[in-house]
């Protein structure tokens, strides 16, 4: 088991080289996600690594469908990452990765109220999930939520950020937030003009 656990985080790194490393060339962030893919499908395990081990599938396949770049190529990863996201909380509905990761599903297929639900459920299961802040402060905003979206970020920015991309996520958070004081000022501008 222990093995096994360590086969995860190792596929983990896998699918954190294909996606934050910028200098990879799409080829090669493709061989990251396939390799990820074929050692979690190597897993039997126990079912106490069951909903890790779909979730780093669901994300690998999520992330081999970005890199691709025609259609077609794209929807077999997609259906797969759908199936292995929905198996993963099967196993564990606490899951705050795998509920995030419904939340981006819910997204692509443009249903933004249940993405939303999706999102608030990983943030009530984990409090630090800055992908899951992130996602739904940026729905906020697209709805003009300023209010919502601000405390949203507030409360995402004192999440103490480890890693290198928790770090990107709370910048691309105060961007957001820049971003969303700069369209309260525009309002307000042409407000007073009128």
């Amino acid at each position: 088991m222990n093995n096994e656990k360590d086969q995860l985080t190792i596929i983990h790194e896998l699918n954190r080289k294909g996606i934050e490393n910028r200098m990879h060339s799409a080829i090669k962030k493709r061989q990251y996600h396939q390799l990820a893919i074929k050692m979690a499908k190597g897993l039997s395990g126990d079912a106490s690594i069951h909903s890790a081990r779909y979730y780093e599938l669901g994300h690998a396949y999520a992330h081999l469908m970005l890199v691709n770049k025609n259609f077609l190529t794209k929807t077999y990863p997609f259906l797969r990452t759908i199936y292995c996201t929905w198996k993963s909380l099967r196993f564990n509905p606490k899951n705050d990765r795998a509920l995030y990761l419904a939340g981006a599903i819910a997204l692509v297929l443009k249903q933004r109220k249940r993405a939303k639900g999706f999102f608030n459920q990983a943030l009530l299961t984990n409090p630090n999930n800055l992908n899951a802040y992130k996602s739904l402060a940026t729905l906020l905003y697209e709805e003009r939520a300023f209010g919502q979206a601000t405390a949203l970020i507030q409360k995402a920015l004192k999440v103490n950020a480890r890693s290198q991309p928790s770090r990107r996520r709370q910048i691309e958070l105060a961007a957001l937030y820049m971003k969303m004081d700069e369209s309260v000022v525009i309002r307000v501008k042409k407000h007073e003009t009128v």
